[in-house]
């Protein structure tokens, strides 16, 4: 790994663990007692080197199962980990009480694979990074490709570095 390539892995580290703390004041804690990430087969999408994981063994949250799924053959090691990506998930339907995908949801074609294997009153979570020009348009599309789900919450989280609009949606 190159000099810069180590600055921006800690840069974007420190951004994304703080984009977590907020996603998990603002909708993890409020939901805990419908999550229950304890007992929770968590599918993550776009996973990368598996910082939500690390963040939430962090606050003492460890799921019962944590798969990642990554394109990037550079991804985490360190959990249950697929090389994948999310236009052709390799689960079967229903597998997961909880999926989550933060920041990759724009690079997902197919995003009913994300519908198709979290079971019937399970949980997404999503999160897209936006700036105040492209929020609205980011927000209508992600209501439109999850329409079928019952939106629980939805905000943005963030700081100056970078801010997300993220939605918590229950498969009905």
């Amino acid at each position: 790994m190159s000099f810069t390539e180590k600055i921006y892995s800690k840069w974007m580290k420190e951004t994304q663990l703080n984009k977590y703390e907020g996603i998990f004041v603002e909708f993890i804690v409020p939901a805990a007692a419908k999550l229950r990430f304890e007992s929770a087969r968590v599918l993550d999408v776009g996973s990368g080197e598996g910082w939500f994981e690390d963040f939430l063994a962090g606050k003492g949250i460890t799921p019962r199962l944590a798969v990642g799924v990554d394109a990037s053959p550079h991804a985490q090691k360190n959990a249950l980990f697929v090389l994948s990506d999310g236009n052709s998930l390799p689960f079967a339907n229903e597998a997961f009480d909880i999926v989550v995908s933060f920041d990759t949801i724009h690079l997902i074609q197919n995003i009913h694979e994300l519908v198709r294997v979290v079971k019937p009153g399970g949980f997404l979570l999503i999160s897209d990074f936006c700036n105040p020009e492209t929020m609205e348009g980011k927000r209508a599309r992600l209501l439109k490709s999850f329409a079928g789900l019952k939106l629980l919450k939805e905000g943005v989280v963030g700081d100056e570095r970078e801010t997300d609009y993220v939605a918590l949606f229950m498969k009905v």
